[in-house]
């Protein structure tokens, strides 16, 4: 797979759950269990799974989990 389609699947996997995930309390927790989930995947995983690059993907649900855990009241009235 090409590095740039898994930048772009990256991109827009996290993008739509960042968009889609509106609930405080479900936007902490799964920003919370993303961040985890990352890191895990970052130092479990080896670097390479067949053509597909993990560390793009673990790197990408961090900074998505992070994004969701900092911004949590963004759809609070």
């Amino acid at each position: 797979m090409s590095l740039y389609i898994q930048y772009a699947l990256a991109g827009v996997g996290m993008l739509l759950l960042y968009s889609c995930v509106r609930s405080y309390v479900l936007r902490k927790w799964l920003g919370i269990a993303l961040v985890g989930l990352g890191f895990c995947v970052m130092f479990v995983l080896p670097l390479y799974i067949g053509s597909i690059d993990v560390g793009i993907f673990a790197i990408a649900v961090v900074g998505a989990g992070a994004s969701m855990f900092f911004n949590r009241r963004k759809y609070q009235v």
